[in-house]
C-alpha cells in the first residue's frame, strides 16, 4: 500500500466491516503502539550490523506485514457479504503480521552501527507502521471504512532502509574498538586471550569496563540485576565480537531464561546439570583453537578444492565441538540425559522433540545438518569443476550455506555459555550450588578465576603456563607491579587452587621470576592481620616476609641471606613505628599502646616464623618480647614513672641490633611495598 487518501466508503460495507472486528479485541492491534526500542543500543561494526539483519529475517517479516495490509484493503473494500468472511482473518494475519514486526524490530534495535542514521530511521518507520495499523484497524471497528491511511507505506520505507543498509560497504571495522574504544592489538597476544587482554587495556578503569559489561548483556539479562560481578573479559567479550551478534545475544538470552526456570524447580539439579557442561570446559577450549584454525585456512584457500574442505572442515569442528555441547547441556538441564555415543542426527530429534520447552531447542536444531558433518568426518566431499558446485555425500550444497551455518553455529554455542554465566550472576543460590558440586578443573576455567583474583589485587595476567602441580604466571607489562600485591594474590591463589603446589610470577624489567612454595604461601595466611573493617587482612611487610623468605631460596639464595632480609622488612619497620611513637610529646592512648603492641608481637611472630621456615634459629639479639612487655605495661599504667624510658632504652637496643639494612638488597627491591 502507498497510503494514498482513500474513496469514503459505502455505508453498507462500512457497517459489515465494524461487525467483522467485534470478534477481535481492539487491545490486541493497540498494544502495538506500544514501544519496546533499547535505550543503550549495543555497538557493532557495519558488518555486524548486516548480520543482524540478514538473520532476524526483518525484511521478509515487513514484506508479509506489507502483504497483510494489502489483504485487509481487499477483504475491507469487496462485497459486503464477503466482507464478515474475509476481513476477521486478514486483520488477525496483519496483527500478527505487523506484531512480529514490531517484536523482531525491538531485537535488531538493540543493536547500533558506526552510523546511527539508518538505525534511526528504521526505527521510526517501524513506529510509523505500527500506528498506520492501529488507525487502520481503529477505523474499520468505527464503521469509518479503511480511513485515509495505514501501515503500508511506512513499512515500505523501512524495507528500503533495511535493504540499503545491507548495501553499505561494511568497511576495515574492529569490533573490539567499537564496543570498548581500544583496538585488538591492545586485547591481544597473550596466552590467556580472553579474561586478561581487556583487563591490561583497563587496568586503570575498571568501572568503565563493567559498565560496557553491563551494556552487553543488556539484550540478554533485560531487567534482571546481576548481583555476582560476570568476568567482562570473557563471555561478554565472546558476545561484543562475534560476527553474529543477533543470534549470540538470542542464545545468551534464551540460555539464561531456561536456567532461571530450572533453578526455580530445583537449583540443586540446575546445578548439576551445569557442572557436567564446566567439566567439558577443558575440551571445549581445544575445540575452540580447533573453529579458529578452520577459520583461518578458510579465509587461507587458495582453490576451490581446498576451500570446500576448508569450509567442512569449519563445520565439523563447530557441530561436533561446541554446538554439541550446547546442545548435550540444553537437554540435560531439561532433565535428559544424552549418551556419549549419540550422533548428531539423534541429538538433532531430541531437541525438535522439546522444542515447546526453550527457543534453543529449535535454534540448535535448525544448525545440526549431518550430511555435512559427516562427509567431511569420512572424507566424502570435493568441488566438482564441471558444475561448479562443492558435493558432500552425493549431494550438491551451496557453501556459503554451510559456511554461514557454521558461523551462526558458533554463534549460538558461545552465546549459550555466556547465558549460562549470566544465569550464575542473577543467581547467587546458583552460584554457591556449582562451587559446592565440584571445584573447577579444566585449566581454562582455572585460568580464568586466577585472572580475575590477580586482578582484584591490581595487577594483570599476561599468560598462565601449566605443569605437574606448578603454575607459572606471567604479568602484563603495563600492570603496575607492588611486592604487596603480589603477595596477596599469591596466597589467594594458593587457597584457591590447593593442589598447585609451586607457584611463579613472571615479573620482566629483567627482575628474577618470584617464585614460593604453597606451604609458604599457608605460612603467610596465618600472618594476616586486622584490616579497617577489622576482617583478616594481608599486612606489608609482616605477611609479606616468608613469601621472601622463600622466593630468594628459589632464587639461589643460602637460607641465612634470605632469613636476613626476609626479617628485617618487618623488624625495621615496627622499629622504625616504635621510634616514631617514643618521639611524640602528647600522652599515648591506651587503644594506640594496644595497637602497636599488637604489631609488635605480629612482627616477632613473622621472624620466628621465617625461622622455623628456613630451619634456622631465630635473632634472639631482636626478639620482641621484652618490647612487648613494656607496652602492656604502659596500657596498664600509663602514668608510671620510667615505663617510657625502658620503652626507650629497649628500642635503642633493638635498633642498634638491626644495624643497617643487608647488602646487596634483595633482588626485588625495586618494586615499591
Amino acid at each position: 500500500m502507498d497510503g494514498a487518501v482513500l474513496a469514503a466508503p459505502d455505508e453498507r460495507t462500512a457497517r459489515a466491516g465494524r461487525a467483522a472486528l467485534r470478534s477481535i479485541d481492539p487491545e490486541s492491534w493497540r498494544a502495538l503502539t506500544l514501544r519496546a526500542w533499547a535505550t543503550e543500543p549495543i555497538p557493532v561494526t557495519t558488518a555486524q550490523w548486516q548480520a543482524v539483519i540478514e538473520d532476524s529475517a526483518l525484511i521478509e517479516h515487513v514484506r508479509q506485514a506489507g502483504r497483510a495490509t494489502v489483504d485487509v484493503h481487499a477483504a475491507a473494500g469487496g462485497d459486503t457479504r464477503a466482507v464478515g468472511r474475509r476481513l476477521p482473518p486478514a486483520a488477525a494475519k496483519l496483527i500478527d503480521s505487523v506484531r512480529t514486526v514490531r517484536r523482531t524490530a525491538a531485537d535488531v534495535l538493540w543493536f547500533e552501527p558506526p552510523d546511527p542514521g539508518p538505525h534511526a530511521a528504521i526505527a521510526k518507520a517501524i513506529e510509523a507502521a505500527c500506528d498506520g495499523t492501529v488507525y487502520l484497524l481503529d477505523s474499520l471497528a468505527a464503521g469509518h471504512g479503511a480511513g485515509d491511511r495505514d501501515g503500508g507505506s511506512a513499512l515500505t520505507d523501512a524495507e528500503d532502509g533495511l535493504v540499503a543498509a545491507l548495501q553499505a560497504a561494511a568497511g576495515d571495522e574492529d569490533p573490539i574498538a567499537r564496543v570498548y574504544g581500544v583496538s585488538a592489538s591492545e586485547t591481544g597476544g597473550t596466552t590467556l586471550r580472553i579474561g586478561t587482554g581487556l583487563r591490561a587495556a583497563f587496568h586503570d578503569r575498571q568501572d568503565q569496563l563493567g559498565r560496557i559489561t553491563m551494556q552487553l548483556l543488556g539484550f540478554a539479562r533485560r531487567d534482571r540485576g546481576i548481583i555476582e560481578e560476570l568476568d567482562g573479559g570473557l563471555h561478554p567479550f565472546a558476545l561484543a565480537t562475534d560476527a553474529h551478534p543477533l543470534v549470540a545475544h538470542r542464545a545468551a538470552q534464551s540460555a539464561c531464561d531456561l536456567i532461571h526456570h530450572c533453578a526455580a524447580a530445583d537449583v540443586a539439579a540446575s546445578a548439576a546439570a551445569i557442572v557436567e557442561m564446566l567439566d567439558r570446559d577443558k575440551v571445549a577450549y581445544s575445540t575452540h583453537l580447533g573453529v579458529m584454525d578452520a577459520q583461518r585456512a578458510v579465509m587461507a584457500a587458495t582453490d576451490a578444492d581446498l576451500f570446500a574442505r576448508a569450509v567442512g572442515e569449519l563445520y565439523r569442528a563447530v557441530s561436533e565441538g561446541p554446538l554439541r555441547v550446547a546442545a548435550v547441556g540444553i537437554l540435560r538441564l531439561l532433565g535428559e540425559a544424552t549418551p556419549a555415543s549419540a550422533g548428531l542426527n539423534e541429538i538433532r530429534s531430541r531437541l525438535l522433540a522439546r522444542q515447546d520447552e526453550t527457543p534453543l531447542c529449535l535454534m540448535i536444531a535448525e544448525m545440526i545438518v549431518p550430511l555435512w558433518r559427516n562427509a567431511r568426518a569420512h572424507e566424502d566431499l570435493y568441488w566438482d569443476p564441471e558444475n561448479e558446485t562443492a558435493v558432500f555425500g552425493d549431494q550438491a550444497v551451496d557453501l556459503d550455506d554451510v559456511y554461514r551455518t557454521a558461523e551462526r553455529a558458533w554463534a549460538a554455542a558461545r552465546g549459550y555459555q555466556a547465558g549460562v554465566a549470566l544465569a550464575r550472576g542473577c543467581l547467587p543460590e546458583l552460584g554457591r550450588a556449582i562451587d559446592q558440586t565440584a571445584p573447577p578443573r579444566a585449566a581454562i576455567v582455572r585460568n580464568i578465576r586466577l585472572a580475575k583474583l590477580f586482578n582484584a589485587t591490581g595487577l594483570v595476567i599476561d599468560s598462565i603456563d601449566r605443569g605437574p602441580a606448578h603454575a607459572t604466571i606471567t604479568l602484563d607489562s603495563r600492570s603496575a607491579k607492588r611486592l604487596a600485591q603480589i603477595g596477596l594474590a599469591l596466597v589467594g591463589a594458593a587457597a584457591t587452587e590447593p593442589t598447585t603446589e609451586r607457584w611463579s610470577v613472571v615479573l620482566g624489567d629483567d627482575l628474577p621470576t618470584f617464585t614460593i612454595l604453597a606451604a609458604t604461601a599457608r605460612l603467610a595466611a596465618a600472618l594476616y592481620g586486622p584490616g579497617p573493617d577489622s576482617d583478616r587482612t594481608f599486612l606489608y611487610p609482616t605477611t609479606f616476609a616468608p613469601l621472601l623468605a622463600d622466593a630468594l631460596v628459589q632464587n639461589g639464595a643460602a637460607p641465612q641471606d634470605a632469613a636476613n632480609h626476609a626479617w628485617d622488612l618487618p623488624l625495621r619497620d615496627t622499629i622504625t613505628s616504635t621510634g616514631q611513637f617514643i618521639r611524640q610529646s602528647r600522652p599515648p592512648r591506651s587503644s594506640h599502646l594496644r595497637g602497636l603492641r599488637r604489631a609488635v608481637r605480629r612482627t616477632n611472630d613473622a621472624v620466628h616464623a621465617v625461622a622455623q621456615q628456613l630451619d634456622l634459629p631465630a635473632p634472639t639479639d631482636l626478639d620482641l618480647t621484652r618490647m612487648c612487655t613494656i607496652i602492656r605495661k604502659l596500657e596498664q599504667s600509663l602514668g608510671r614513672p620510667g615505663l617510657r624510658t625502658a620503652l626507650s632504652r629497649e628500642h635503642g637496643r633493638l635498633q642498634a641490633a638491626l644495624g643497617p639494612p643487608p647488602t646487596p638488597a634483595h633482588p626485588w627491591a625495586q618494586l615499591t611495598a
